[in-house]
């Protein structure tokens, strides 16, 4: 049981509402409650036995709450010019024209950040925080005065996270191996390969190497996925991952003519009878009592995983029924079939 909570707010501003600027007082928005309703939040999930992991944005912000933070805490590229990010449009993949340019903080300030960080946090007694850009992105700094390269950014964040873990359980945002010692749940994590030409199939190393050190889940059914819902729950058993989804609470046709549209699928009522026929489903099969250790690609559309108990799983992405010539039992189309009970079923 975890949640992880957005950074944002409806309002009928088309401007983002939370924090902003890079700032290490960590101010909650009045729209989100404030710094009492966050305590109260966190009360009731604490209640209730979930886990509470606020999202905190640590590298980039659209400024600073210090004196002339543009000029001595952004990253510049060779070139001496500000390293930036810019909003995307999801209908075309470009950057939103006369969109707000993001920042993007030098690793070198990562540390005395997460150290403000954690001594501004502990007021709103949340015992999580949701990294969703700490750990799984590196950054250069090519100022005049440092040299600071992709590969090293890495030891920077590796030294805020380890800062940041000895207060607080941190969820993290498809973490990289070296955030691995710090972190306790991982959000996002791909269930597919890239494809490329040189890729002829996938496998789940990843969740191969975290099964059984941290929890994960799969990116988010709901949110920027295109695949249908049997083809995200295969992926969960193939893989091993928890379920992700976006949800809110009011039905989003509030987010009309405002800079959320984006989350227009996320109204809570109409995924629930989605959400617990799944979970039930993947808590009956018992994947979650156990890690994942083996995968076997039988053809190019039909796998083979193992779970350390014994449980042995056949998932079918084909169109069409595999017949099976060793065992003779026929599975249909997008479709799973245990072939092995777990030894303690």
């Amino acid at each position: 049981k975890s949640l992880y909570a957005k950074n944002i707010g409806y309002t009928n501003s088309t401007k983002r509402a939370g924090i902003e600027n890079i700032d290490p007082s960590v101010t909650v928005t009045g729209v989100l409650g404030g710094k009492s309703g966050m305590k109260k939040l966190s009360s009731y999930l604490n209640s209730k036995g979930y886990g509470f992991y606020p999202m905190y944005s640590f590298t980039t912000g659209y400024g600073y709450s210090y004196l002339f933070g543009r000029q001595r805490y952004t990253s510049k590229s060779i070139s001496q010019d500000y390293a930036i990010q810019m909003p995307y449009e999801i209908a075309t993949g470009q950057a939103t024209v006369g969109g707000k340019a993001g920042y993007v903080l030098s690793p070198r300030y990562y540390e005395s950040l997460a150290t403000s960080f954690v001594k501004n946090y502990k007021k709103y007694s949340v015992s999580g925080v949701y990294l969703d850009d700490l750990g799984n992105a590196s950054y250069s700094d090519y100022g005049k005065k440092v040299n600071i390269y992709s590969a090293g950014s890495s030891l920077y964040q590796s030294k805020a996270l380890e800062t940041i873990s000895y207060n607080e359980n941190i969820m993290a945002n498809n973490p990289n191996d070296y955030a691995f010692p710090y972190i306790t749940n991982a959000n996002n994590v791909p269930v597919t390969t890239t494809m490329y030409g040189s890729v002829d199939r996938s496998c789940p190393l990843y969740q191969l190497v975290v099964s059984g050190l941290i929890d994960y889940s799969s990116p988010y059914i709901n949110y920027g996925n295109n695949n249908n819902i049997r083809w995200n729950l295969l992926k969960a058993i193939e893989t091993g991952s928890n379920l992700s989804y976006v949800i809110s609470y009011d039905d989003t046709s509030v987010l009309l003519d405002t800079a959320y549209t984006d989350y227009y699928n996320s109204y809570y009522m109409n995924w629930k009878e989605t959400i617990i026929n799944m979970t039930k489903e993947l808590n009956d099969l018992g994947i979650y009592s156990s890690r994942l250790v083996g995968h076997e690609y039988i053809t190019d559309n039909v796998v083979k995983v193992t779970y350390e108990n014994g449980l042995t799983i056949l998932i079918n992405y084909e169109t069409t029924t595999y017949n099976d010539i060793k065992t003779g039992f026929a599975l249909k189309a997008n479709s799973y079939v245990v072939i092995k009970e777990a030894n303690n079923a």
